[in-house]
């Protein structure tokens, strides 16, 4: 006592690892020692206690070498080695190492964890089990992801409040040492090593208690909010709860989301929130990529015993969605029974439709009894096309066939994971998410779950993203992630490094199955197999193809035009071109709507295409019997043309045209105009015979040259992307405008006249639907703007008055949405008759185009309008409208007739254009008139107006004096060179001028004199005129 005490000596020996057994971690409990020395250590006598004081006793001779490692395994089970015979607690426990001597060597303390825990350089992290070998520690879940998800603020007597933290991660456990939680005012803290297993959970006890799972805090009954704080400080996880229920817990339902319930029916504290006493009808099969039938589906089957009502049920893809679809009322299924609900999104909801889809790239379904409470659900990833997934021998599978309403198909035989390779992938995209498709070359389909997916090439980083269960990829198909870093169906949590790195997938037992090198992506340019699955690497700058078969265009055979939408005489066409200058033979080539289609058409052999030649297929050959594809014309469709190698497998090339939807009779194919290629609505048909009087003659063209585009009457006239950020009482997106113009001789009415429900439509970066009865004039014009005219009358008159908008021209709005002032496509479509009663796809209204043009700010496009007041203006109404070079940058003529190209003053500040240009000002801003460049005391304009240089303050029409002397007048005047003037005066002002002198400057004049007679006491006024 009053000296210095000793310090004591680092452990050589430490305690280096601590595993407890859990269902996620399957390893009996053990703990590793390690030697930090530089000589072997002598345990004989050593012991190891737990926190309840059972004791292991090392054996004589047993030795820790250097840098060595020994594990002690725990209880019961475990292979060779040491063992002690107790084990670890899972809701915490304390393991401590004592000498020979009894001294106590090293110790820890930890609270609830599920795997093992180990020591690294800076304290105990989460790491994976290695037994007597180098920890490999994993990256703890991020902290602020933790969820508050259940509590119980108001026990039964006798009992304590506590709550329950969860894990959402997947894939990461949870660290929560240091954690700690904030009761309103009140603090408390989470000391002891503890942690979350991946998606899991654990309850914290507020009590007066200490030891690990325990915070001196309680629960106000009344209502509090509770916040979590990470070690350093941060907050978060805030939440709040009103007046609670004596003995019933409180909490989110499912785990982790925003909706909460009470749980009336029994707490689950650490473990998922759900109700465990339904009994009811269960899922049994699900359809979520339906292409052949009607639409998705969901089937329930009732194994129950008796007949049972559904009566207040609900069915909902969200987990928190109950009472999205609520079952109608008397809703049964008898014992043995089943019932299928629709998921058709292209239908409105009713009895037995919810009126959504189901995401095919991967989803839930969610049944919800009448309380609310979620009683069955069934989650899976990607699905195959047309085949269910379902029960079969008591497990969900993959099933052959669809069977809705009865027993279950048979399971679909699976192929291996083996042969899945990366097919494609985008690490620079010019916009949207990095993305890349596996692809299965196998004949049948596998079952990806449990599989991972990983940018981090270390030990630890092979399960980054774990592939959900139920996921399956086609037969000689693609399935495609997103790689943003989200999380949710067709998302993983990593993105792609275009500058370099690896990408592979692991089977489910963590050996890598397939890995490519990303490094030096090009933006926008997409890189992978072509043809699909094979060993060569290429990139594909313009036809990227997330999950689709990869390929290059064909070079010279083109899908020229189709023909979608007919009655007799005429069928459905399409017209291939042959636009090079050699024969192609195209034998073998699919022809259909989808690329991986089985009721593709396959060209006759011997089909060669010569130079320049044409190939029309009807109907009646790619839908003979309607045993092969026919073309929607109400929904548009696509059209792809393969080329095939030697076995008759796609080669890679490929002709793929979209089709939009179209009006009877009007074909629709390529034009060539001045800034490309595009694929329009044509004027006329050009198969060869155009007008039949029989099928049957109709089939006899043999293909022709394209007649031009289809344009008008009504077309998009004028654009104002981008409106002056200084217009005083209205602010730049209520500036912004498109205007309609009909250039026929009849009135155009926008809506349908035999649906007039249904009316015309914008469509692009902005969206309006216009008002019923809209009719615009022959000659006339419409405004669309983003505001509500007769919501706004103050906003509309500053419009008018701004642009001089005539009083008779309407103003429609407002617009959803804003123009981009980079460019985009804006869209004007009509439309059709609503598909009767005998359509699959009854009550839908099919939208036709009427004009597309897809403005830009930069060239070929005029790029001036951005802001300077100036509107992009059509030139010609009845030309086509998607050409740059048939529009200008003028000053805005909202509601009346576009500035001429010919006029030469597109701002309308009175200078003209060249002459702006030669002046090196902007002819594109009308602000520039009032300036003065040279400051030598006259405008731009007037300098414009008197011929004279306005960047030379020498230069201008100026007088510089006049003198009166001896009856004389002398006027010195600034002039320019090689110009004529003439001299005039007046006795009044308001009477007539007459000329006094007029001359022409030389070459290099810059001042002239006149004189000229004045009697004294008489007043006189000169001016001095620029005649040319």
């Amino acid at each position: 006592p009053g000296e210095a005490g000793t310090a004591a000596d680092p452990p050589t020996v430490i305690i280096n690892e601590v595993h407890v057994q859990s269902p996620l971690s399957a390893e009996p409990d053990f703990v590793e020692l390690r030697n930090l020395g530089q000589a072997a250590v002598d345990l004989s006598g050593w012991t190891l206690r737990d926190g309840d004081g059972n004791k292991f006793e090392f054996p004589a001779n047993t030795a820790l070498g250097q840098a060595g490692l020994l594990g002690i395994w725990c209880g019961d089970g475990g292979g060779e080695g040491l063992h002690a015979d107790f084990g670890l607690g899972q809701a915490g426990d304390s393991v401590a190492l004592f000498d020979a001597d009894d001294r106590r060597i090293d110790a820890v303390t930890f609270g609830a964890m599920g795997g093992s825990i180990a020591r690294t350089a800076n304290g105990w992290t989460t790491a994976k089990p290695t037994f007597g070998q180098p920890n490999q520690p994993v990256q703890p879940a991020k902290l602020t992801k933790l969820v508050i998800n259940e509590w119980l603020a108001d026990p039964e007597e006798g009992g304590r409040d506590w709550l329950e933290l969860y894990n959402p991660d997947a894939n990461a456990p949870a660290l929560i040492t240091g954690l700690h939680i904030r009761v309103g005012q009140q603090v408390g803290g989470l000391h002891a090593i503890a942690t979350i297993p991946p998606r899991g959970h654990q309850r914290i006890w507020l009590d007066t208690r200490s030891g690990p799972g325990h915070v001196d805090l309680s629960l106000p009954t009344d209502s509090a909010t509770l916040t979590l704080i990470t070690p350093e400080g941060v907050e978060f996880a805030t939440m709040k709860y009103g007046k609670q229920r004596t003995g019933v817990s409180e909490g989110r339902r499912p785990d982790g989301s925003s909706r909460t319930v009470k749980f009336t029916r029994g707490a689950t504290p650490g473990a998922p929130n759900i109700v465990p006493s339904y009994s009811g009808p269960r899922f049994n099969e699900v359809l979520a990529s339906n292409r052949g039938g009607l639409s998705d589906w969901v089937e329930l089957y009732n194994d129950t015993g008796a007949t049972v009502s559904l009566d207040g049920a609900s069915l909902s893809r969200r987990a928190d969605g109950a009472g999205d679809w609520i079952f109608p009322a008397d809703t049964t299924i008898r014992n043995g029974g089943y019932l299928v609900v629709r998921f058709d999104g292209s239908r409105p909801a009713g009895d037995d439709n919810t009126g959504i889809s189901l995401p095919a790239e991967g989803g839930g379904v969610y049944l919800f009894d009448p309380d609310g409470f979620l009683a069955h659900s069934i989650e899976y990833g990607f699905q195959v096309p047309d085949q269910p997934i379902g029960m079969n021998g008591g497990r969900w599978k993959l099933l052959a066939t669809p069977t809705p309403g009865k027993a279950n198909a048979a399971a679909v035989a699976l192929g291996s994971t083996l042969e899945i390779v990366f097919n494609e992938w985008m690490a620079k995209p010019a916009s949207g998410s990095d993305w890349f498709e596996l692809f299965n070359p196998e004949a049948k389909p596998v079952d990806l779950g449990g599989m991972t997916l990983s940018d981090d090439s270390t030990a630890v980083g092979r399960a980054k993203y774990t592939i959900p269960a139920l996921s399956f990829i086609p037969a000689r198909g693609w399935v495609r992630w997103l790689a943003d870093g989200a999380s949710g169906a067709g998302h993983v949590n990593f993105s792609l490094r275009g500058q370099g790195e690896l990408l592979r997938l692991y089977g489910k037992r963590r050996s890598a199955i397939d890995e490519v090198e990303i490094f030096n992506a090009a933006e926008g340019v997409s890189r992978g197999r072509l043809p699909d699955g094979a060993a060569a690497l290429i990139d594909f700058p313009i036809t990227p193809t997330p999950g689709g078969g990869n390929y290059l265009p064909l070079a010279d055979i083109v899908i020229n035009e189709v023909l979608s939408h007919t009655d007799a005489p005429l069928e459905d066409a399409i017209e291939l071109h042959n636009t090079g200058e050699a024969p192609v033979d195209i034998s073998g080539w699919r022809l259909g709507d989808e690329f991986d289609s089985p009721t593709h058409y396959v060209i006759p052999d011997g089909t060669i295409l010569p130079p320049g030649g044409y190939l029309v297929i009807y109907e009646g050959d790619f839908s003979r019997g309607g045993a092969g594809f026919r073309l929607n014309s109400a929904h548009g469709d696509t059209v792809h043309l393969t080329a095939v190698d030697a076995t008759d497998r796609p080669s890679g090339l490929r002709a793929v045209q979209a089709i939009p939807p179209m009006a009877n009779g009007v074909s629709v194919g390529r034009v060539m105009l001045g800034s490309g290629t595009q694929f329009v609505p044509l004027a006329r048909r050009t198969f060869g015979v155009d007008t039949p009087g029989s099928v049957a003659a109709f089939r006899e063209g043999g293909g022709a040259p394209n007649a031009g585009p289809l344009v008008g009457p009504v077309v998009i006239s004028e654009i104002m992307y981008e409106g002056q950020s200084d217009v005083a009482g209205i602010g730049q997106a209520q500036l912004e405008f498109v205007e309609l113009y009909n250039f026929s001789e009849q009135a155009v009415p926008l809506y349908n006249p035999l649906e007039p429900q249904n009316t015309w439509r914008l469509r692009g970066g902005v969206r309006l639907d216009f008002p019923a009865n809209t009719t615009i004039p022959s000659g006339s014009y419409l405004l669309l703007v983003g505001f509500d005219p007769a919501a706004e009358p103050t906003v509309a008159s500053r419009f008018r008055a701004h642009y001089g908008v005539p009083g008779g021209v309407p103003i429609i709005g407002p617009f959803a949405g804003r123009l981009a002032n980079g460019g985009e496509t804006v869209r004007l479509l009509r439309p059709d008759d609503t598909q009767g009663l005998g359509q699959e796809d009854a009550g839908f209204v099919p939208y036709l185009p009427v004009e597309a043009v897809s403005y830009d700010n930069r060239e070929p496009w005029p790029s001036d309008a951005d802001g300077t007041g100036l509107s992009l203006q059509r030139k010609v109404a009845d030309r086509f409208g998607n050409e740059p070079g048939n529009w200008l940058a003028a000053a805005a003529t909202a509601g009346r007739a576009n500035a001429s190209s010919e006029a030469g003053d597109r701002d309308a500040d009175g200078m003209d254009d060249a002459w702006e240009l030669a002046h090196k000002l902007n002819p594109a801003d009308a602000t520039d008139a009032d300036n003065d460049a040279d400051n030598d005391g006259v405008t731009n304009l007037g300098e414009f107006l008197s011929g004279t240089d306005p960047k030379d303050a020498t230069s201008r029409f100026l007088v510089e004096s006049i003198e009166v002397a001896q009856g004389r007048v002398t006027i010195a005047v600034h002039v320019s060179p090689n110009r004529r003037y003439r001299v005039e005066f007046a006795d009044a002002l308001g009477g007539g001028w007459a000329k006094l002198a007029e001359f022409t400057t030389d070459a290099a004049q810059r001042l002239a004199t006149v004189e000229s007679n004045a009697s004294l006491g008489q007043a006189r006024f000169y001016r001095i005129r620029l005649v040319e």
